[in-house]
C-alpha cells in the first residue's frame, strides 16, 4: 500500500461485514484514535455487505484509512485506500496459502493494483476459532511461532506477520518469542484485546494491534479510545505515547504496586514516571518480576 503510512500504525480496528456495526461504535467512530479501519471477516462475507459496511464507517465521518482485508475474490469492493491480502501459513489447505491467491489472479489479471495491496503472513493460533476452522490452522509452540516469522521474513520476504489469537487474549511468551526472533517484518497483533492495558502491553513487544471483537461487545476499550483521542488534542500520536501519567500498575506475582506519582526514587525512578516508560531493566522492586507482569489497576 505505497499510498498509505501503513508502518506507523500503531491500533487499528477490524469491522466485519457479517456483523451489525453497534450504533455506540457508529456515534464515536471519527473519535476513536485508532490509525485505520479494516472490513474483512471469515464467515458469509461478500461484496454486497462489504460495500455496505464501507459506506456505513464514510458516512460516520471517519477521516482516517479504510482498506479491506480480502477474504474471497467474489467480495472484493472499490473505493477503498488498500488491500490486505493474507496468506495462513499454518494452514493444512492450500486454498489459503496459495489457491485462493491463483484463482483471484486468474479472475482480475492486470485488473489489480498491486501498489494498493498488502500482503500478510498469517499466523492462526486459535485452531478453534472461526478463521482457525475454515483455514484447517493447526496449534503452534512458541518455538514453532519462531520458524514461521523466521519462514515468512527470511524465504518469503513478507511485508507484514499476523499474530492472529481471533477471539481469545494471546499467550504473551509466544508473542514475546516472535518479537526477539524478527529482525525487520512489521508485527501485527489480534485476538482477545478489551482493554487499553491489553493494548499498552501488547505494543511492547508489536508494532501494531488490532480491535476487533470487542466493538461489538460491551467493551470498555472504546471509550478508553475515545478519551484519548481527546487528550490529544487533535494530534495524530502513536497510542503507546498516550499514556495516563497516574495509572498504577500491580505486580501479578507478588502484589507490588507501581504508583507513578510516586515513582522510585530509590532505584532511581523519578516520580511522575509512566509504567511505559519504565527503563527496559527495570524489575519489580519486591519479587524481581518484569514489567511484562504487571497489569493495570
Amino acid at each position: 500500500m505505497q499510498n498509505i503510512q501503513w508502518k506507523n500504525w500503531r491500533v487499528i480496528i477490524k469491522v466485519d461485514p457479517d456483523k451489525v456495526l453497534p450504533g455506540a461504535v457508529r456515534k464515536t467512530l471519527s473519535s476513536l484514535a485508532v490509525d485505520a479501519v479494516v472490513i474483512g471477516g471469515t464467515q458469509n462475507v461478500n461484496r454486497v455487505n462489504s460495500q455496505q459496511l464501507f459506506d456505513l464507517v464514510k458516512s460516520c465521518g471517519y477521516r482516517g484509512p479504510v482498506v479491506q482485508e480480502l477474504s474471497s475474490p467474489e467480495a472484493v469492493i472499490l473505493g477503498v485506500d488498500g488491500y490486505l491480502l493474507p496468506v495462513v501459513l499454518n494452514t493444512k489447505k492450500l486454498l489459503w496459502l496459495r489457491d485462493a491467491h491463483l484463482q483471484a489472479i486468474e479472475m482480475y489479471g492486470d485488473l489489480i493494483p498491486w501498489e494498493k495491496v498488502l500482503v500478510e503472513g498469517y499466523l492462526v493460533c486459535n485452531p478453534d476459532s472461526a478463521v482457525g476452522q475454515k483455514t484447517g490452522a493447526a496449534a503452534v509452540t512458541a518455538k514453532q511461532a519462531a520458524a514461521y516469522v523466521t519462514l515468512a521474513e527470511r524465504v518469503y520476504n513478507l511485508p507484514v506477520f499476523y499474530i492472529e489469537y481471533s477471539g481469545i487474549y494471546g499467550d504473551i511468551e509466544v508473542v514475546r518469542t516472535i518479537s526477539r526472533v524478527r529482525r525487520n517484518i512489521r508485527l501485527w497483533y489480534g485476538g482477545g484485546i478489551r482493554s487499553t492495558g491489553q493494548v499498552r502491553q501488547m505494543l511492547r513487544h508489536v508494532d501494531t494491534v488490532v480491535i476487533g471483537n470487542a466493538i461489538y461487545e460491551s467493551s470498555p476499550v472504546l471509550e478508553e479510545l475515545v478519551k484519548i483521542r481527546a487528550a490529544r488534542n487533535a494530534k495524530e500520536r502513536n497510542l503507546s505515547d498516550e499514556v495516563i501519567a497516574v495509572q498504577k500498575h500491580v505486580c501479578d506475582a507478588c502484589g507490588y504496586v507501581y504508583d507513578p506519582e510516586k515513582g522510585e526514587p530509590d532505584n532511581g525512578v523519578a516520580p511522575g514516571t509512566a509504567f511505559e516508560n519504565l527503563p527496559d531493566t527495570w524489575v519489580c522492586p519486591k519479587c524481581g518480576v518484569e514489567t511484562d507482569d504487571f497489569s493495570p489497576v
